[in-house]
């Protein structure tokens, strides 16, 4: 049986041509895309699986589960087996700002372990509510998170601030400098600045390690 990331790659030799081709369009370094291919393409963070997918027209829920499925083909699946993983949804995760922080435990979902990088027990799932942070996150889909509390800048994360407000945003900032950034993915929305004093109430609750769409 073709292997997954076989799989994904004759996709792109039968669209592009070559790697070189396909990773300009998607705008992924080769490097990081050769060394996912060596480590495995469910490996790769958020950022990258979504190029990945929007450039080859493939439905991001099945490829981080190890899946080959074409947008709008559900019966043309393609992959290998992979092992799976318990998680805890503790919540919905508000997309957009002004909404509190709220811990409920509404069930659990099967991760792949692939997505979990060997720290299952440091993470949890968040059901996203909003559209801020469309494409990459729309409404309903099923944010995957590790615990923690820092982030490099430009990472996806689960943001407390003002104290007891939480959101999913991407994260800027300038280290040594005395502000954060919280941005939307989709542009109809605005930033949110931090600055001063106000970075005494906000702390990171945990790393967006991927994406689950309908899994429920």
């Amino acid at each position: 049986m073709m292997t997954f990331e076989n799989s994904v790659l004759e996709i792109i030799k039968n669209r592009f041509g070559s790697k070189l081709r396909f990773c300009k369009e998607a705008g992924i370094p080769q490097s990081t895309f050769e060394m996912l291919l060596t480590r495995g393409l469910t490996q790769g963070n958020v950022g990258t699986i979504s190029k990945i997918c929007s450039t080859l027209n493939l439905d991001m829920s099945a490829f981080v589960r190890g899946q080959v499925v074409d947008i709008g083909d559900n019966s043309n699946v393609v992959g290998q087996s992979v092992k799976m993983c318990s998680l805890p949804i503790v919540g919905q995760i508000s997309c957009g700002y002004d909404r509190e922080a709220i811990y409920e435990e509404i069930g659990s979902v099967e991760i792949p372990e692939t997505m979990l990088h060997g720290k299952s027990n440091e993470c949890f799932v968040l059901q996203c509510r909003g559209d801020s942070m469309s494409p990459m996150f729309e409404n309903g889909d099923y944010a995957i998170v590790r615990k923690c509390d820092s982030v490099p800048s430009g990472a996806v994360a689960v943001v407390l601030y003002a104290y007891f407000e939480a959101t999913l945003k991407m994260v800027q900032y300038v280290p040594g400098e005395d502000w954060v950034d919280l941005v939307p993915l989709n542009r109809a929305y605005d930033k949110l600045h931090i600055s001063g004093a106000d970075l005494q109430s906000v702390r990171i609750l945990g790393r967006v390690l991927g994406m689950y769409r309908g899994i429920l």
